[in-house]
């Protein structure tokens, strides 16, 4: 634990709000709330990263192996990248989707 602390990777991290992973299984002396909730965590993190855009995104995104990092980095670029993506108004993927 003091060593992923000190190597700023959990900042606030304690066993009493975090399930810390060994080789072994958890540490904690806890169970999990879901048997998925694994990736439920890393689905949230990956919906709220792309929050960030700031717009409702239409499309599909897989991930894997990912994490903040690439998510920001991600959306960044698509950001940038202005000719890989369109802006359509609510008005209009309402009517298009009427068709």
């Amino acid at each position: 634990m003091e060593k992923l602390q000190a190597s700023g990777l959990i900042r606030g991290g304690s066993l009493e709000n975090a399930i810390v992973l060994t080789q072994n299984g958890i540490l904690n002396d806890t169970s999990l709330r879901f048997p998925d909730e694994f990736v439920r965590h890393k689905t949230l993190d990956l919906l709220g990263d792309f929050a960030l855009i700031g717009q409702p995104v239409l499309g599909r995104l897989i991930a894997y192996r990912a994490g903040h990092a690439l998510h920001t980095r991600f959306a960044a670029e698509l950001l940038e990248s202005t000719s890989h993506w369109i802006f359509h108004s609510a008005a209009e993927i309402s009517v298009s989707s009427a068709r």
